[in-house]
């Protein structure tokens, strides 16, 4: 699943439009307030009446203004010529002389907007010598419905005005910017709402013991992360909670086992050695049989504890094996020696391919020797005269390989993925009830503790093939 970006560039994008609805907020906000103060404030205002030329006053500097001019509106000197001497305002027309018509015949004025787009007032006043001028009041027309002499507002009434101005201006932008965060953060806040609604929901199950669950969304690269986190987390425990649940029917089938296993000869021997107690034992041969089963049940005993209690030990980490560095071949071929002469008593044909180059590794030679052993001795047991054994060690780059094979009796095929579990004796996998089966699951107990591998297989010359990989 391939996840979005981290969070950073996530929070990133985020800051750079929230900038950018601050910014169309703003251009939305002096859109709207410009058409509410053009359709509703400027347009309804009450006005307080008062002469354009109260305004006049000499020297043209000291005119006070800034009533009309928050207004757009401004105001002209003319002298005696109609050509503009003085400006106080901004103005926003470019006429710099005006002739006779354009001042005293406004028919066409008023009729023509889109040539004349101002309105203006005309009064005749005295220069600072007592000169002639005119005083010229203009304002646009499209602001204001004034009649030809105009309506004034008084500076208390315009700063009102202004005031009104900003407040409207900053109500429309704050909710412009208000509506757009809350929509945008409705938005955003799923990107991460989401993903912890599946986390919640993820420990929640974990809590039941569900460790089947898993999370499947799509988010950004650190919730990602904690996802997978979470599912291998979740995979582990389920395989704990097998692995646990094995060993439970594991070790109520080893009970199981272990008291049917000691149970048939412990009741052989309380038998005989009762015959015996009670002089049942006629003739000295009957007695001396008699021995011999006590003798052969009690050694069957003692071994099958032995095997459990090496099986036990194999079981707890904290048993260590002593590893020593040695020449694995020649170890091999010491092991081998000592079944030389049951091998001959089975009249097994025996073919033994061993390196004759010093293979150096470290392992336990005396665990390591009981593993072999397990199998060697079971191939002897199981097996009928004149089978062939064939036993091979060699190295194989950096891996040491020993096969112990032969073509005797093989193993049923349904039983071959169960021959390294512990109790799985010879009556099931060769036809016989002897045996603790335990001695293959320790050979693989004790293999695994080298770091290696054992492998049960066949091919057309032999039937049985345990590999040991080192």
């Amino acid at each position: 699943m391939k996840d979005k970006k981290s969070i950073n560039g996530f929070l990133f994008k985020n800051y750079m439009v929230i900038i950018f609805i601050m910014v169309v907020s703003l251009i939305l906000t002096i859109y709207v307030t410009e058409f509410i103060l053009e359709n509703v404030v400027y347009r309804n205002i009450v006005i307080k009446f008062s002469e354009p030329k109260d305004f006049y006053k000499v020297p043209f500097e000291e005119m006070d203004t800034r009533c009309i001019e928050m207004m757009e509106c401004w105001v002209e000197i003319l002298d005696e010529n109609k050509k503009v001497i003085y400006v106080k305002g901004e103005k926003l027309d470019h006429i710099e002389q005006y002739d006779e018509r354009f001042l005293y015949d406004q028919t066409s004025i008023h009729f023509d907007r889109e040539k004349y787009p101002y309105w203006y007032n005309i009064s005749p006043v005295e220069g600072p010598n007592g000169e002639p001028y005119l005083y010229v009041f203009k304002w646009p027309r499209d602001k204001f419905y004034f009649a030809v002499t105009p309506k004034l507002i008084n500076t208390e009434k315009i700063n009102s005005i202004g005031n009104v101005t900003y407040g409207t201006f900053l109500i429309v932008f704050l909710f412009f910017l208000f509506v757009s965060l809350i929509f945008y953060s409705r938005f955003t806040s799923k990107h991460l709402k989401t993903p912890l609604k599946y986390f919640r929901k993820g420990i929640r199950e974990m809590e039941r013991q569900n460790y089947s669950t898993r999370l499947d969304f799509h988010a950004q690269r650190e919730f990602g992360e904690i996802r997978d986190a979470f599912n291998k987390m979740a995979s582990k425990l389920e395989d704990v909670e097998m692995e646990k649940m094995k060993i439970s029917k594991s070790k109520q089938r080893m009970i199981v086992d272990i008291s049917h296993d000691l149970k048939t000869p412990i009741t052989s021997i309380y038998g005989f050695s009762k015959l015996l107690y009670d002089g049942e034992a006629k003739t000295q041969e009957d007695e001396k049989k008699y021995l011999k089963y006590i003798y052969n049940k009690s050694l069957y005993v003692s071994n099958l504890i032995e095997d459990f209690f090496n099986f036990s030990k194999l079981e707890d980490e904290n048993f260590e094996f002593t590893y020593e560095i040695y020449d694995f071949a020649e170890w091999l071929r010491q092991v081998i020696s000592e079944y030389y002469a049951e091998i001959e008593r089975k009249e097994f044909d025996l073919y033994i391919d061993i390196s004759h180059t010093p293979i150096m590794i470290a392992f336990d030679k005396k665990q390591m020797a009981r593993a072999v052993i397990n199998i060697l001795s079971n191939a002897i047991k199981y097996n009928p005269p004149k089978t062939t054994l064939w036993i091979k060690c060699y190295r194989n780059e950096d891996q040491v390989i020993l096969t112990i094979a032969d073509n005797g009796i093989g193993i049923r095929k349904e039983l071959k993925n169960l021959i390294f579990d512990s109790f799985v004796r010879g009556d099931k996998s060769r036809g016989t009830h002897e045996g603790s089966g335990l001695g293959l699951a320790i050979t693989k107990k004790i293999v695994e503790r080298h770091k290696g591998t054992i492998t049960l297989t066949s091919d057309e010359e032999a039937v049985t093939i345990f590999a040991i990989t080192l």
